[in-house]
């Protein structure tokens, strides 16, 4: 059996790579409601399928160099925070009393939104950015065995 953490935080490292190459940190928290449905159609066997709706929050990007890449100010972004939803689904079976074998897939959706405008002094005196609207996606799978006492 697997369960939804109604609450976490996402982590992505972006390399940029080449003369104008930097670094992007992407990361935010989330918390949200969520169901699981569980079915056993026989001895043994548990169908989970299971989804969570909520929303992000402490969202930003924050910009660093890398050796050899673009002459950056490092500075971190605010991101307006957006809904995150996720879906998944798994199948387990009991090879013995204690030892499990479970496969599953899930999916993630969360959206980011439009950062404020900041001053860039890098790019030269009253050069603005700011970090556009972007939405990602991902797929999981996994396989793998569980034992309990």
């Amino acid at each position: 059996m697997r369960t939804k953490q109604l609450r976490g935080t996402n982590l992505w490292n972006r390399y940029l790579t080449g003369p104008g190459g930097y670094r992007e940190i992407y990361t935010h928290d989330y918390a949200g409601a969520g169901v699981l449905l569980q079915y056993s159609p026989g001895p043994g066997w548990v169908l989970s399928v299971d989804g969570l709706i909520g929303e992000a929050f402490n969202s930003s990007m924050t910009t660093s160099l890398t050796s050899g890449g673009f002459p950056i100010i490092p500075a971190t972004y605010g991101i307006t925070n957006k809904p995150v939803y996720m879906i998944g689904g798994s199948v387990d079976y009991a090879i013995t009393e204690h030892l499990h074998a479970n496969a599953g897939v899930e999916y993630t959706y969360f959206q980011y939104g439009e950062s404020p405008w900041y001053p860039d002094p890098a790019q030269g005196p009253g050069v603005f950015q700011n970090e556009p609207n972007s939405t990602t996606s991902y797929l999981t799978a996994f396989i793998g065995l569980g034992y309990h006492w």
